[in-house]
């Protein structure tokens, strides 16, 4: 048995009372206003269980960013047409990256088709999620992130966007949080049903996203977005338009989460062109892209928000931002 230390208590206890702001309504934000902010000055870092974390402290404030910034990291987009007039709703994005999502991670290095899950005897599904629940939720890689939200998220309106097989989201469900599950791959979203039937978990919801007006269906407003390696697979512009649609439903004080791939991670791996590096990463996915908070801030841009956690760990093979939304 260990002890953590105090820093990983004041890490939950930070992510425990920014969910208890009033919650108040924020008008839909047109998508072509872009507004990104700047990066803190003040910040700290130490070792929580062998994650790396940076806490920033500040305010973001907003700057004027022009085209150079979407230039910088738009300059791969063969494979997607995204934001124009032709697929302003990503129908034909997501179209593409149905193909490979129907394969979802099983535990930390296999993956498996949700179409062959569906398949699956009750018994046999059941044992297999659990296994593969057990295998994925080591506490570097996963377990951190159920240990420091479990609590947290009890009572709340939690959004799970790009649920695959949902390992996080449905811990939160099964400890009392009101999950809506919502992925592009009908599949997906089927097993996931299905799991939280038979675990008698009452309180949840299903989203089949076959473009962004299937978003409208959502109802009101949640606590916080959930979005575990969801927004990486697509390029920059097709993922302002994910993000400008969830925050239509994400008020003053509710929690941005995602997880992502760090620069460095790239960097290490040899700098491959995103429509390359998904090959190496998440066995042939389309696109793979690295983000960080700057990204992050210009597609959630112009609503603004504050840094509560800004984590990179596991060897710096993942990284992890909770934000909090100021206006």
């Amino acid at each position: 048995m260990y002890s953590r230390p105090a820093s990983y208590f004041l890490a939950v206890l930070m992510c425990t009372f920014a969910l208890q702001g009033e919650k108040r309504e924020v008008a839909p934000v047109p998508i072509h206003q872009v507004e990104p902010a700047y990066e803190a000055d003040m910040s700290t870092s130490y070792v929580v269980d062998h994650i790396r974390v940076e806490m920033t402290i500040a305010w973001w404030q907003p700057v004027i960013v022009g085209p150079g910034f979407e230039r910088k990291y738009m300059d791969q987009l063969s494979k997607f047409a995204v934001g124009g007039d032709d697929d302003s709703s990503l129908r034909q994005t997501f179209g593409i990256l149905r193909q490979k999502w129907n394969e979802v991670p099983a535990g930390q290095m296999n993956r498996v088709l949700s179409s062959d899950l569906l398949r699956w005897p009750d018994g046999d599904l059941l044992a297999a999620w659990a296994g593969f629940f057990k295998d994925a939720s080591i506490f570097p890689r996963r377990g951190w992130r159920q240990t420091l939200y479990r609590d947290v998220f009890r009572g709340k309106r939690i959004l799970d966007f790009g649920c695959g097989l949902a390992f996080d989201t449905v811990h939160y469900a099964e400890n009392g949080a009101r999950v809506t599950f919502v992925d592009l791959v009908e599949s997906n979203v089927e097993v996931v049903r299905r799991l939280c039937r038979l675990k008698n978990l009452k309180d949840c919801e299903f989203c089949f996203m076959q473009d962004l007006a299937s978003l409208s269906a959502l109802d009101g407003y949640y606590d916080a977005i959930y979005c575990s390696g969801s927004l990486i697979n697509a390029p920059l512009e097709a993922i302002r338009l994910e993000a400008q649609a969830l925050l239509e439903h994400l008020p003053v004080g509710g929690r941005w989460m995602e997880l992502a791939y760090p620069k460095a991670r790239w960097e290490r791996e040899g700098r491959i062109p995103f429509e390359k590096w998904g090959e190496k990463t998440d066995g042939g996915a389309p696109w793979m892209e690295w983000h960080d908070l700057d990204k992050v801030m210009w597609y959630l841009a112009p609503a603004k928000f504050d840094v509560v956690l800004n984590l990179e760990f596991h060897s710096s093979d993942f990284n992890w931002f909770d934000l909090i939304r100021v206006s």
